[in-house]
């Protein structure tokens, strides 16, 4: 058991001798090779990694399909989800030709309308969102258009169905992140990866059950949705 106490001691011990070395013998180089043989060392110990990971949750929202189907066509609920991610809506634009279906008939109807459309919105980086509402189910599909120094992969897809519960949602997140890190370390980024997905995944489904909430008694007019639209 007393070994354990040395061990920190031990390892303070060889990383300063070691830290020492390497001072001495750049000390001992010309000025002007001392940051190529740095990037040298850092080059040897470190590699470019890549971690992907997918995480899914899913959840149940007693509200009635119909009504957050409504919800979901009339409201936008994408600002407050990005808020509850520590981010903000700079701006959106949607893609008025790829609008369909949209008629007093359809959307009043209790189960057979069906919306789809695509469109841009930007956070930090650019993403590509495409929104499909059928009868018994609203799928929408959210993912980065350009990678970034680090952030290289990003993909949300949000699926709420019709349920005897009332509605079943599903919260599916794709992120693909790029750093230069210590050869041994790379289990590290893989477990931080997961668990700020896993939680990203949790927290985009409690703030949409939150909005379908704070929504489920507001009157819908079908000509603000026209108008929206046109």
């Amino acid at each position: 058991m007393k070994n354990h106490y040395y061990r920190p001691i031990l390892f303070f011990f060889i990383f300063f001798i070691a830290t020492s070395l390497i001072f001495a013998f750049l000390l001992n180089q010309k000025k002007e090779e001392r940051p190529n043989i740095i990037n040298k060392i850092v080059e040897t110990v470190t590699v470019d990694y890549k971690s992907v990971y997918t995480g899914e949750y899913q959840f149940t929202m007693s509200q009635d399909f119909d009504l957050v189907k409504k919800i979901m066509l009339y409201k936008d609920p994408q600002p407050a989800i990005i808020e509850a991610n520590h981010g903000k809506l700079l701006s959106r634009q949607v893609n008025e030709s790829n609008v369909i279906s949209i008629s007093p008939l359809l959307v009043e109807a209790k189960s057979s309308y069906s919306v789809e459309y695509n469109g841009k919105f930007t956070v930090v980086i650019e993403m590509e969102q495409e929104c499909s509402f059928k009868a018994k189910d609203i799928k929408t599909h959210t993912k980065m258009i350009k990678p970034t120094e680090r952030l290289k992969v990003y993909e949300c897809i949000i699926m709420l169905n019709k349920s005897d519960q009332g509605t079943l949602g599903t919260i599916k997140i794709t992120t693909g992140v790029k750093y230069r890190v210590p050869k041994g370390a790379t289990g590290v980024v893989d477990s931080k990866l997961k668990k700020a997905v896993d939680e990203e995944c949790v927290v985009t489904a409690n703030a949409l059950a939150k909005y379908i909430d704070e929504h489920k008694n507001d009157r819908f007019n079908i000509r603000e949705l026209l108008d929206k639209h046109n």
